[in-house]
């Protein structure tokens, strides 16, 4: 909303400089409709190079987990047990908010998960009862 604000204050101050300097109408609305279409590109740039800065972000993040994965892993055969597939426990979540199941991996007698939490390239998510 900020946004918006700060646009309209700019527009109608720009139109009041210009009809403050001339009478012609043509001129103010002239001025009007340069200033609107300049402060939508202003917006719409700002938003696709927030967007794009977000995106470059997370795929840094995807590339250092990746990494992170690759060097606990080191050349060890991957294991991944459905949750679903072992006993009930409490606390454990059989799917994700996504209703995608869930599973733990284990490299070796290294838990994935639990490893990536410890190394903060991953949150514990708080768990419901199932």
């Amino acid at each position: 909303m900020l946004c918006a604000n700060d646009r309209i204050i700019s527009v109608s101050s720009l139109i009041s400089g210009v009809a403050a300097a001339t009478p012609e109408v043509g001129a103010i609305l002239s001025a009007g409709v340069a200033a609107f279409i300049a402060s939508a590109r202003s917006v719409a740039a700002g938003e696709y190079i927030s967007v794009s800065s977000h995106s470059d972000s997370e795929q840094a993040d995807i590339l250092r987990e990746q990494a992170a994965l690759a060097l606990m892993i080191k050349g060890r055969e991957v294991w991944c047990t459905r949750v679903d597939a072992e006993p009930r426990r409490a606390g454990f979540q059989r799917t994700d908010r996504y209703g995608r199941p869930v599973a733990r991996c284990e490299a070796g007698e290294r838990d994935l998960g639990t490893e990536l939490i410890r190394r903060r390239h991953a949150v514990r998510w708080p768990r419901n009862p199932a």
